[in-house]
């Protein structure tokens, strides 16, 4: 072989064996990447259901919650009507009862009014 085509066959091997390391590195990183890719899937797999049973935990008790205070909201209601039904069921008693009419007697007929409104 002359001088340029040893030279040239030199500059060849060279880039065959620069094409072939940027080859191998390419390879690895695209494995590299491809296995971090799994990872992060798995990994968003796992926070997505760690984060939808904190959502349905987070629910549940908020349902829980709104329950009992809606149910504590109904009974201050009733509460407070039976305590209004009182006060009107004793405001009418004492103001169809004729003066001088003893205690016991307005109670017992704002009981029966009490009755007729509440039922």
């Amino acid at each position: 072989m002359d001088k340029p085509e040893q030279r040239q066959a030199e500059a060849n091997a060279r880039h065959k064996e620069s094409q072939a390391v940027a080859d191998a590195r390419h390879k690895e990183s695209n494995e590299w990447r491809d296995t971090v890719r799994k990872e992060d899937k798995v990994w968003r797999k796992r926070v997505r259901e760690e984060d939808r049973e904190w959502r349905d935990k987070a629910r549940a008790e908020d349902g829980a919650w709104r329950d009992k205070v809606r149910q504590e909201d109904i009974d201050h209601r009733l509460r407070n009507e039976r305590t209004t039904a009182r006060c009107a069921a004793l405001s009418a008693a004492v103001l169809s009862s004729k003066q001088g009419t003893p205690p016991d007697e307005v109670f017992a007929l704002a009981r029966k009014f009490e009755e007729w409104v509440i039922g």
